[in-house]
């Protein structure tokens, strides 16, 4: 796998007001094309929580007006997402809920001109199940992705399957199984530093299909990965957040590579 696609991203919201105003920058990489677009996000999020007996159901809408840049264009960028789950209490060693539903539903175009004029359609549903032990979890994704300009697809660095971040294509479905269990709990802390939770493993398989593939590419690919996983809290901050290492095998390369992973929520 060569890594054509990196970055680095950072935000904060503010949650006093309703609707949510979060604001948020980041850097994508193209190391291939030596190239760095920047992006500053504004965006404004009216969630809704339901408790219905074991279920919780969670809706959120929001849009976002984006900037774009880097040496060889300028544009602006208008998203509108939305996003259901419906997913069932777990304890606090469930590493995810045992059964639920997610959809996420967004799409990014750029109304207001300059250099780069196009749009971005991404579907993701998800389900979760419980494992076949206790506090493992089983996941099951779809994805589908629609982006016909090269450079507003690499400006939304979470629209590009990690398995493929080396082609383009325009359009791209996936199927992605996953299974998560937990391995110890260290319940260890440096001080107010850090304090580690939890470290698990996680295995997946993922099927990617692209109707039109890249020049050397084929239309169906089949990544197999592994990885360790900690969650940790940082400086005692009241989120989780995920580092580890994944190690993805190409089975149509017959070849792997490992990648670090996180921080993530």
């Amino acid at each position: 796998f060569k890594r054509r696609l990196g970055g680095s991203f950072a935000g904060l919201s503010y949650q006093g007001w309703y609707p949510i105003i979060g604001l948020s920058g980041s850097l994508i990489r193209n190391y291939k094309e030596n190239k760095d677009t920047q992006a500053l996000d504004l965006t404004l999020r009216l969630p809704l929580t339901i408790m219905r007996g074991q279920y919780t159901h969670q809706i959120s809408l929001s849009t976002t007006g984006g900037l774009r840049s880097n040496k060889h264009a300028n544009w602006f960028t208008q998203t509108y997402q939305g996003n259901f789950s419906r997913t069932a209490k777990k304890s606090l060693r469930d590493i995810y809920c045992p059964w639920g539903q997610a959809l996420r539903v967004r799409y990014l175009h750029t109304p207001y001109g300059g250099d780069r004029h196009g749009q971005l359609l991404d579907v993701q549903t998800t389900f979760y199940f419980p494992g076949l032990i206790k506090h493992h979890a089983f996941r099951l994704s779809t994805t589908y992705r629609y982006a016909p300009d090269k450079e507003i697809y690499e400006s939304c660095p979470n629209s590009v399957p990690i398995d493929i971040a080396d082609a383009y294509t325009k359009d791209i479905r996936s199927v992605k199984a996953a299974y998560d269990l937990p391995i110890y709990y260290p319940d260890w802390s440096l001080g107010a530093l850090l304090y580690v939770k939890r470290l698990r493993a996680h295995a997946f398989y993922n099927l990617v299909y692209m109707p039109q593939p890249p020049e050397g590419a084929t239309k169906y690919t089949n990544t197999a990965g592994l990885g360790l996983i900690a969650d940790i809290k940082p400086f005692s901050l009241p989120i989780t957040l995920a580092i580890g290492v994944q190690y993805l095998y190409s089975m149509e390369k017959g070849k792997g590579t490992f990648l670090l992973l996180g921080p993530m929520l």
